[in-house]
């Protein structure tokens, strides 16, 4: 009998455990999850290696490949430029961009499999650290206090918290993600998902995990996901402009309703909401000085960008997409996201405007991919993730060369 080895779920699986999440500091297999990565990232490139002479539409060569080239041709010559053993690290900068090239090309690659996988991963890593954060609160289960790369942390089991001076726990939900940002973000597909395949359960703890981050990105989100997925719940109607027209009224209502609210939130962030809008002015403003002065991007140092902040005055951090990929990748890093970030705009226009879909998979991407894109301008967007190459980019390119 003749077995097979089906390694996409196991590199999705891998990307889920090692990458996206805290589990190797909390688990203490950083050696490990380094040793994963790195075959990741060579199993990458000889896929990329192999499929690049493959025939392929025009539209997808110069709209999808040629802007995720020039990313990682600008993140190479950074890379290079920098080099050393201290910034061997960044070379994962790579995997997003290698993954979207490759990934969805593979014959191997079951989309449907793909999200079943995440959304049974976003359900019970959920489950595990909504009962570690009720243990640690309750004063059933003792946090340990950890260092980590991005800071200091209490830790559970699994799931983590932010430790606080004075050695108290912070109240905002991490779960196993290294913010309640970043979790808001992922559980956001996991929530679409969960909707268009009636999972009420999962629907109900990830509205619950999503209150408990605290995440201002995370309400928006969930405003978002919820307009589109009762618009294309109406697309099904008969008459399905008149739904659609319905829809949008009673979603302007709603967020007319609690836009003081949200509008509190944000001012409440203060500092966090400060340096993301100097950020983005900052980097409009002096557009022409930076990349005059930096065309290749900032000379990298350590595993993180946390190290530039210290050695760099003009570094405002990662908050904002386009700036950080010209912090990496210099003016081809930065031209080739925007360009690949323009395209999934654009796609997203094409889905919305023409008939409707009924596809599910499809809708999965479609719905989740306008609030996850907003994150531009808090954190990476789910584009600077590997988890896009699994789960977007099929649903992307179908929308793309659809007649």
């Amino acid at each position: 009998m003749k077995i097979r080895f089906d390694y996409v779920p196991v590199m999705l699986v891998s990307v889920l455990m090692f990458q996206l999440t805290v589990l190797p500091d909390t688990l203490n297999i950083q050696p490990l999850a380094r040793l994963v990565n790195t075959l990741i990232l060579f199993v990458l490139a000889v896929g990329f290696c192999l499929l690049i002479s493959k025939k392929r539409p025009t539209a997808v060569i110069l709209y999808y490949s040629l802007p995720l080239i020039l990313i990682i041709l600008g993140y190479s010559i950074n890379f290079m430029l920098a080099l050393s053993s201290d910034t061997l690290g960044q070379a994962g900068k790579l995997l997003p961009y290698l993954g979207a090239l490759t990934i969805p090309f593979l014959k191997k690659h079951d989309l449907a499999k793909c999200w079943n996988i995440f959304y049974v991963f976003m359900f019970w890593t959920v489950v595990i650290g909504i009962f570690e954060y009720a243990a640690i609160f309750g004063g059933v289960l003792e946090p340990v206090r950890i260092e980590t790369s991005r800071g200091v942390f209490f830790k559970g089991i699994f799931s983590i918290l932010h430790y606080l001076d004075g050695g108290i726990p912070y109240y905002r939900f991490y779960g196993v993600f290294p913010e309640p940002g970043t979790l808001a973000m992922f559980l956001t597909p996991a929530l679409v998902y969960a909707l268009i395949y009636s999972k009420k359960l999962a629907i109900g703890l990830f509205l619950i995990a999503i209150a408990m981050s605290a995440s201002l990105g995370g309400y928006v989100s969930v405003l978002v996901v919820v307009y589109l997925f009762i618009s294309w719940k109406a697309g099904k109607l008969k008459y399905m402009k008149s739904g659609k027209v319905v829809v949008f009224i009673l979603a302007a209502l709603c967020l007319l309703m609690v836009s003081e609210e949200l509008t509190g939130i944000y001012k409440a962030k203060q500092l966090s909401a400060s340096v993301r809008e100097e950020q983005v002015s900052y980097f409009i403003d002096d557009f022409v000085a930076i990349v005059t002065d930096k065309p290749f991007g900032f000379i990298l140092e350590g595993e993180s960008l946390t190290a530039l902040k210290s050695e760099n005055q003009n570094y405002l951090g990662n908050n904002f997409s386009f700036y950080t990929a010209f912090v990496q990748g210099g003016i081809l890093a930065f031209v080739g996201y925007t360009v690949f970030f323009s395209l999934n705009v654009i796609v997203l226009i094409k889905y919305y405007t023409q008939n409707h879909d009924p596809d599910r998979l499809t809708a999965c991407a479609m719905l989740s991919l306008p609030a996850v894109l907003l994150y531009a301008f808090q954190r990476v967007t789910i584009l600077e993730s590997l988890l896009f190459a699994f789960l977007f980019s099929v649903p992307l390119l179908r929308v793309l060369t659809r007649k």
